[in-house]
């Protein structure tokens, strides 16, 4: 398989701007979003050089109706000016991150490294799973069909966080397996993730997972002070799937304090709801 750019390499950015904020009611839900427009502070500088220093590509975005989702809208994150479809990964955002502002900072910054990234918001609360789903599928599927100039499917990643981390699972299978996308090159970085689904398939959770493409690399990323997503299922997904050792890793980020100012994946006695 041709090498696909690592996913790795991202690891410690979306460390320092991922918390795990999800919730079950429409009132824990919409406390979710962070203030808009504030960049991340802290002790520890950005990058200035190396590959976690902004690339060199300006950030273009195209918007379009969610298919599943009446009055919200799929993004795709791209290098301006690029003259030939690019490497794309499609995000699966955590319980409630529906707003692209959430994880803004992550998407602009892997497009200034000259990839694609495809964000499609599903619906938190009264819907099913089945239908969160199928919301990602769809916008996903439409971003790659209307934009083939853009998005590259023989080079893709699938990656979610939280609910989204568990179902990059089964909608990077469905991809690999019914479509044939990641023909050159496919991966898979979950953070945090719930419980992986298998949307619309006669296979249960354990023969997806046995019958996973194994020319696919995989970073599994759990957290410290993450008490609500038990790491038990990423344990379960990462020891159960067709992929090899050698080309998958398991990250546990620990909790750290800096300056005096804490460092982890949801800060002590914030005021944020816990997550699915």
């Amino acid at each position: 398989m041709k090498k696909l750019f690592y996913p790795w390499v991202m690891i410690l950015f979306i460390t320092a701007s991922a918390c795990s904020q999800s919730t079950n009611d429409a009132d824990e839900a919409a406390l979710i979003q962070p203030k808009l427009g504030n960049s991340f502070q802290g002790p520890i500088q950005k990058p200035a050089s190396g590959y976690g220093a902004d690339g060199n590509y300006e950030v273009a975005e195209i918007d379009f109706s969610n298919p599943q989702y009446t009055g919200t809208q799929v993004s795709i994150f791209y290098p301006k000016g690029i003259t030939s479809p690019r490497p794309t990964i499609f995000f699966s955002h955590p319980f409630g991150g529906e707003d692209k502002e959430y994880n803004i900072e992550l998407y602009n910054f892997i497009a200034k490294k000259g990839y694609v990234v495809v964000f499609v918001p599903y619906r938190t609360i009264d819907i099913s799973v089945d239908h969160r789903y199928q919301t990602l599928w769809e916008g996903f599927i439409k971003a790659a069909a209307d934009y083939p100039n853009i998005i590259d499917t023989q080079k893709v990643g699938f990656m979610g966080h939280s609910f989204g981390g568990g179902a990059s699972i089964d909608l990077a299978y469905k991809a690999f397996t019914e479509k044939g996308w990641g023909q050159n090159g496919r991966f898979l970085f979950t953070m945090a993730p719930w419980y992986s689904f298998n949307w619309n398939s006669t296979l249960t959770t354990q023969q997806q997972l046995q019958s996973f493409p194994s020319n696919t690399k995989m970073i599994t990323q759990v957290y410290d002070e993450d008490d609500v997503n038990d790491h038990r299922m990423a344990i379960d997904i990462f020891k159960n799937i067709n992929i090899s050792n050698a080309e998958k890793d398991f990250v546990y980020i620990k909790s750290s304090t800096v300056n005096g100012i804490q460092l982890c994946h949801r800060p002590r006695n914030a005021k944020f709801p816990k997550s699915i």
